[in-house]
């Protein structure tokens, strides 16, 4: 009897084997096929209108200087700031798609500096380089991609010369122009008390363009219904931004403001650190909208504002 059931078992595992190498081997074959099926062919003239653009033969010039200045980041708050032209965030450059943007960077400040354009494409050791103070260098870059992108120092330790106020926004505009719209641009970012707290992640203040609440004392004023493009940055160093308009649903959001990068019918989005995005909607009623990021600890710091929206 034991004998038989061995036998038994023995034609069991075998058929059992056999099944599983059929299996491999119809997986092999036929694994190409369905997965080809599920391809949807390329469209090649639908690649070409993501591609980078070339030079348009139109240059912009900008000069920027880099100083240490004191600056007001709250209602009676003092505090040592590191700018781009006198000022945190830095000016904002704009720009379309295709020129060739030519920077004049003079430092002025005590220290060593540098800017680092994320709407650049170049070698970080050449277009990037470290000026003494008193020096000057010229940096020249085509803006390929439409959109809205951060610039910042990028001299070590990063963290502390972008956590003392070294940053600001470029907008790229579309070779084919939105729609009129109401447009503004916020740069949300932290402040600290020193370098510790940076590292430590313990931000004073969170604010829109340098200053605590500034908006809430002098809110933003808009037309009822009228198309609001907010074009918004986060220069970090270090939290997210949950950038939300209390009182409405955004039309559009287009991540780090590409216009083939569109989500709609949003309620709030996410923006890491060195991210941005465009955000598109109207506010249907007169009276207050707020503006914020979700994350309430860093809106209580001072990333709050609002639109005052008159009929």
């Amino acid at each position: 009897m034991d004998k038989a059931l061995n036998r038994k078992r023995t034609l069991f595992y075998a058929l059992l084997a056999l099944g599983m190498v059929a299996t491999f081997l119809l997986g092999i074959f036929f694994y190409p096929i369905i997965y080809t099926a599920g391809q949807t062919e390329v469209n090649q003239t639908e690649v070409s209108t993501f591609a980078p653009s070339e030079w348009n033969g139109k240059t912009k010039y900008f000069t920027i200087s880099t100083s240490h200045e004191q600056q007001e980041i709250a209602d009676g708050v003092l505090q040592e700031v590191w700018t781009f032209n006198g000022t945190v965030p830095g000016p904002a450059v704009k720009v379309t798609v295709g020129d060739k943007v030519h920077i004049t960077l003079t430092n002025k400040s005590p220290t060593s500096h540098s800017i680092d354009f994320h709407a650049s494409v170049m070698a970080w050791n050449t277009g990037m380089k470290n000026i003494n103070p008193g020096e000057s260098m010229e940096i020249e870059f085509v803006a390929k991609y439409p959109g809205v992108f951060l610039y910042h120092c990028g001299t070590a330790p990063v963290l502390m010369h972008i956590g003392m106020g070294m940053y600001g926004a470029i907008v790229v505009d579309p070779v084919e122009p939105r729609q009129s719209a109401r447009e503004v641009v916020f740069v949300q970012s932290e402040h600290y008390n020193s370098y510790e707290d940076m590292k430590a992640r313990n931000s004073s203040y969170v604010v829109f363009k340098g200053k605590a609440f500034q908006y809430e004392r002098n809110p933003i004023e808009v037309k009822k219904n009228e198309l609001i493009r907010a074009f918004v940055v986060n220069a970090g160093p270090q939290f997210v931004s949950n950038f939300h308009v209390i009182g409405t649903v955004f039309d559009t959001v287009f991540p780090d403001g590409n216009p083939h990068n569109k989500i709609v019918g949003m309620q709030a989005y996410t923006i890491p650190a060195g991210g941005a995005a465009v955000f598109e909607f109207r506010l249907g009623e007169a009276g207050l909208n707020p503006f914020v990021t979700h994350s309430f600890a860093d809106a209580t710091q001072g990333a709050f504002g609002l639109f005052k929206v008159s009929a």
